[in-house]
């Protein structure tokens, strides 16, 4: 009885090995953000040359920062760019832990329900709320007195 192999190993012979990692490096390259430096990128990719565990585990983390990445942006949280593809694999970030998503509450517990920008006024009354006088900004504005009449005839 033989035990069958269910998954490929990598290629021993050269010629093989670098077509079965440029197959690779072609499924990453596809998948990472930024297409920058593809040559560099290769080097460092065959440098590593992955087994299919090494692979599916680079692949599967670059999936969830892809993911974090998008959460963190629809939260309205900053997020850095993304590292040159060959620095990613130079600095195996496939082993980076994913970026921490704060939830809209934690965030921003103080909202209101309306999304219009506060005036000057909202501000102030406010600051005030805690205030032993009292802001109506509802009042009608008074007319001052200190409007000033120029004649309509100069002398010269």
């Amino acid at each position: 009885n033989t035990v069958e192999n269910i998954k490929p190993d990598t290629p021993h012979n050269s010629e093989n090995l670098c077509v079965y990692v440029r197959a690779q490096f072609q499924k990453f390259w596809e998948l990472y953000p930024q297409k920058q430096d593809e040559t560099r990128a290769f080097q460092e990719f065959y440098k590593l040359k992955p087994d299919e565990t090494l692979f599916r585990q680079m692949m599967d983390a670059l999936h969830a920062q892809i993911e974090n990445r998008l959460d963190l942006e629809l939260c309205g949280e900053w997020v850095p760019k993304w590292k040159f593809p060959a620095n990613w694999l130079a600095q195996q970030c496939w082993n980076d832990d994913l970026l921490p998503v704060r939830k809209q509450e934690q965030g921003h517990a103080n909202t209101q329900t309306s999304f219009r920008k506060k005036s000057a006024a909202d501000i102030l009354a406010e600051s005030c709320k805690e205030s032993s006088f009292s802001i109506n900004f509802e009042d009608e504005p008074q007319t001052g007195n200190n409007v000033i009449h120029f004649d309509s005839t100069r002398s010269v």
